[in-house]
This record gives C-alpha cells, sequence and structure tokens, in this order.
C-alpha cells in the first residue's frame, strides 16, 4: 500500500533472505538488480564460510522455540514481509536512497 501511494519501503538484513532470494529476484524490475541481489547473498555466503565456518542451516534456539525448524521457513517469512511489488533497486549498507518504491537494502543481521 505504501508503495502504491508513492512511497518507498526498504527491506534489509540481506542473510535473513538466504534461501529465499529466488522469490525476490523474480520480482526484480530488471536482470541487473536481481543480479545485485544474488551477489549480495553469494557474499554473505563467503563472509558466513570465512568468519563462522559454514553457512548458518538452523534457526537460533529461540527461534526454533517458535517453531521454526529451518533457516529456510524463517527466510520464508522475512522474503513475505517485502509485500508484492516490484523490486526496484538493490543498495549496498548505508547507500542514499534515490529510488522509490519497494527496495532491498545489504544490511548486517543478527550475530547471536
Amino acid at each position: 500500500m505504501l508503495v502504491a501511494a508513492g512511497g518507498t519501503t526498504v527491506l534489509a538484513e540481506t542473510s535473513e533472505v538466504y534461501g529465499a532470494e529466488h522469490l525476490l529476484t523474480r520480482r526484480a524490475r530488471s536482470r541487473e538488480i536481481g543480479e545485485k541481489l544474488i551477489e549480495r547473498i553469494r557474499w554473505w555466503e563467503r563472509y558466513a564460510r570465512d568468519v563462522w565456518r559454514h553457512a548458518r542451516q538452523q534457526p537460533f534456539a529461540g527461534e526454533q522455540g517458535s517453531g521454526l525448524t529451518t533457516i529456510y521457513e524463517k527466510s520464508l517469512g522475512a522474503a513475505a514481509k517485502a509485500g508484492s511489488t516490484a523490486m526496484n533497486g538493490v543498495l549496498l549498507y548505508g547507500e542514499p536512497i534515490t529510488t522509490r518504491g519497494f527496495l532491498m537494502m545489504d544490511t548486517p543481521g543478527s550475530t547471536r
């Protein structure tokens, strides 16, 4: 509704959509926008492998207590927060917002 009214929404925490990125890339306004999201996902995969020695495969204990069984279930919820409009851009962390509509910003998530 915000985007339809001319507003801008920003979905953040790239690592939170890991495993559901295909749902967002389908909505990319252009191939380049979709590829930029995939590039950011791949960066997070490398970071997780280099820093944690593996990509996080399971939700944190508190999330499991809430009923989540896989990180992919969590990712589906994160992607659902983005609504249903086209994705008009993928921004780096702290990059100025100059485009209207639904955007994805590459930000860190929780490191609990």
